[in-house]
């Protein structure tokens, strides 16, 4: 709040541009300075203090000065941090029905990879584009004597299963999967469980695409207040890219103005002509088009004949003032006070003006980067979902087009790098989401899952050697009844202070910052049977807000409750003693402390899908081709194994391939699996409470929730554990 002399107050309280609860304000936050102050003298004190008597100059980041700190009201169960320093990163406070298995130090090599890794990788350590007909013949062969020689195993894995918690696995999307009438769990739900627990006690490697979408997500920081100090970072990046000076040393915006054309699937962006961007007064440009306060809110293009106007949505029209109070302000506040004001104008432009001796075709991959940003609620200039009137059919000097729309842009080599709605529109980050995993996770390696569950590639592919049966009911307990579920939100890695790891004791990092990395695989916790899943009142409440056409996060399902039974089976064959063991791995991660159990279907973030499985382990003997019948019918040549030596044969075999290097990192992911796993944590005092989503309501007074606000950070699964286990 800016602290105006007493004559200026005045002028300003007379034009409306000040209010009591200003004033009242601006006396809090002197209050609040002063306090500040008399703490960081008694803390400075404090310090000489201490150093009192010793040779030595103050040093640290805050160059000897004692650090400023302040309360930090916390939430949930995690209680309040009396001085905090403010100018580190957040306190590790966060919650999520989820956490992350950290990824392993490195890949390991399948056996498979082996026989020939040193046909499909060149020289230079990067895969091959294209394999001479001599390599295509060697490859065969290999793989081929891979399978055949040496001791391999056939058989299936017998799964019994029970649902712990209700299970919603799609169907119809209301109600659970049942083509036949009876509900199953199809196999290829069984297999992507599996697939992925395989992968993550196999050290298996990252690709993009496969493993993770490489792309680059977008973000916006305007702000960086003194109630969120920990956005400093992040918006002294987003300021480096959006703004800059001109030849006078003002502060301006560099991303320029222009129109987007689409001509069939390619996309190009003609500039305005200099000095062809113009303001209107907000105030001014409602009374023009009859807008009223909630017409304002939501961002738009709306086109007055050949003119297009970008309406930028604001959260309230409070502030707002007519054309001569806004002017009668610029002229008696000192620039450095001028931002007070807030958002006055809009930005409007003509078609007329349009400088067309440039064009910028859009690259494919900015407009696909732009398409992929789901965080992106207001205006969409690829969609055109919030056009109001009717843009110009065609414009002389220009090819014909099928749309066209007011943007803004910035350039990068003569290229265009990014486009957006508004003058401070959202940005992708420099660096992908790829770039954030560890480069030892993407070197060219066939590994375990390559080798078991098959591979798709541009020069060699091989079909996987294990395959999922649909598991049948034997038992039901009926359904529950059909109700409005809680919202099946999305992954949002946009919250970097949660899905990337923070190991940086002074500060955030996000998806530029320097090497980042990826917190792991994403698994859901447990919760216990009767957790609330169905929908709250406030949010069956909220229902009938939301704008047309937005995304419906809700939906009436219909689980099955617990303790329905299933059973099914994997079957594989030509499975290496060791492959076959890190498959029987998945099934056998406790150490018998625990109550292992595991997430299937929809749901999971809400507590549906918790599942037990119990596994058996059938060999084939060899008679299946030699007898059809025997006295009892058909003739069953499967017979029981024990897991224990394969899974041994598994864990010796990591072991002596890479000489122990993955020792500790594969105990830490065993371990973290239990902890994330066990089905008996869910009895745990406060649980529900220090696994549960961060609802970010900041607008009810009772409970206020600033952690999505604060970037606090998602404690690891085992402090989250210990956590919970504390109280606090």
């Amino acid at each position: 709040m800016p602290e105006f002399d007493a004559a200026t107050i005045a002028k300003l309280k007379a034009m409306g541009l000040y209010t009591d609860e200003q004033e009242n304000q601006l006396k809090e936050d002197r209050k609040q300075k002063e306090q500040a102050h008399a703490k960081q003298k008694a803390a400075r004190n404090r310090s000489m203090e201490s150093h009192m008597g010793k040779n030595s100059r103050g040093g640290g980041r805050n160059g000897g000065r004692a650090p400023q700190h302040r309360e930090i009201v916390l939430h949930g169960q995690y209680g309040a941090i009396k001085g905090a320093p403010v100018d580190v990163k957040p306190p590790a406070i966060a919650t999520a029905p989820y956490n992350f298995v950290p990824l392993p130090d490195r890949i390991l090599p399948s056996q498979l990879d082996g026989s020939i890794h040193d046909i499909l990788i060149g020289g230079d350590g990067q895969p091959k584009t294209t394999l001479s007909k001599d390599e295509r013949k060697n490859l065969q062969q290999a793989f081929h004597a891979y399978r055949t020689k040496g001791e391999h195993f056939e058989g299936v894995i017998r799964l019994n299963i029970e649902n712990l918690t209700p299970l919603f696995l799609g169907g119809n999307g209301e109600d659970t999967f049942a083509p036949t009438g009876e509900p199953i769990i199809p196999g290829s739900e069984l297999r992507g469980m599996t697939k992925n627990l395989f992968k993550i006690i196999t050290c298996g490697g990252w690709r993009a695409g496969e493993d993770m979408t490489d792309h680059h997500l977008y973000y916006r920081s305007l702000m960086a207040t003194g109630n969120t100090p920990f956005n400093s970072g992040l918006h002294e990046v987003y300021t480096n890219h959006m703004m800059g000076t001109d030849e006078k040393g003002k502060q301006v915006k560099l991303a320029k103005p222009g129109f987007l054309v689409q001509r069939g699937r390619r996309y190009f962006i003609y500039p305005l002509l200099p000095k062809k961007l113009h303001a209107i007064v907000i105030r001014d440009y409602m009374d023009q088009f009859h807008a009223g306060d909630r017409d304002i809110r939501r961002s738009s293009v709306r086109w007055d004949g050949r003119t297009a106007y970008v309406q930028v949505g604001l959260l309230s029209t409070k502030w707002l003032k007519p054309k001569d109070e806004i002017e009668d302000f610029f002229r008696t506040t000192p620039p450095n006070q001028r931002h007070n004001i807030g958002k006055q104008y809009y930005k409007y432009m003509s078609v007329d003006d349009l400088d067309k001796s440039k064009c910028y075709e859009i690259p494919p991959e900015v407009v696909e980067e732009y398409n992929s940003d789901k965080n992106r609620h207001g205006m969409d200039l690829i969609k055109r979902n919030r056009v109001i009137g009717n843009a110009p059919s065609s414009v002389a000097g220009l090819e014909p087009f099928n749309a066209i729309v007011p943007c803004f842009f910035l350039l990068e080599d003569g290229q265009i790098k990014s486009f957006g709605h508004g003058q401070s529109y959202r940005i992708p980050y420099d660096h992908s989401t790829m770039d954030a995993v560890p480069d030892a996770l993407k070197k060219p390696t066939i590994d375990f899952a390559d080798a078991v569950f098959g591979h798709a590639g541009t020069i060699a592919s091989w079909a996987s050697r294990v395959s999922f049966d649909d598991a049948r009911m034997t038992k039901s307990t009926g359904t529950c009844q059909p109700c409005l579920a809680h919202p099946l939100m999305q992954p949002n890695p946009t919250a970097f202070q949660l899905y990337l790891k923070q190991d940086d004791p002074e500060k955030l990092k996000h998806w530029d910052s320097d090497k980042p990395e990826i917190r792991g695989y994403k698994l859901y916790w447990h919760q216990p049977n009767g957790n609330q899943w169905q929908a709250s009142q406030k949010e069956l409440g909220n229902l009938g807000k939301r704008e047309k056409g937005s995304v419906d996060l809700q939906k009436t399902i219909t689980p099955l409750k617990a303790g329905s039974q299933f059973t099914g089976q994997i079957r594989f064959h030509d499975l290496s003693r060791e492959e076959l063991g890190a498959l029987l791995k998945v099934f056998s991660i406790g150490d018998g402390q625990q109550d292992i159990a595991y997430k299937i279907g929809m749901g999971k973030s809400i507590g549906l899908g918790s599942i037990r499985i119990q596994a058996q382990l059938c060999l084939e003997d060899g008679s299946r081709y030699q007898t059809l019948f025997d006295d009892n019918g058909w003739h069953d040549s499967l017979r029981e194994a024990d897991a224990a030596s394969f899974i041994d044969a598994y864990e010796t075999y990591l072991h002596d391939a890479v000489d122990g290097a993955l020792d500790n990192s594969y105990s830490f992911t065993i371990r973290t699996l239990q902890d994330m796993l066990d089905y008996q944590r869910t009895k745990e005092p406060g649980w529900q409470e220090g696994t549960a989503a961060i609802n970010g309501d900041t607008e009810d007074r009772n409970n206020k929730d600033h952690r999505f606000r604060d970037r606090n950070v998602l404690p690891d699964a085992a402090d989250v554990l210990k956590k919970i286990k504390n109280g606090l």
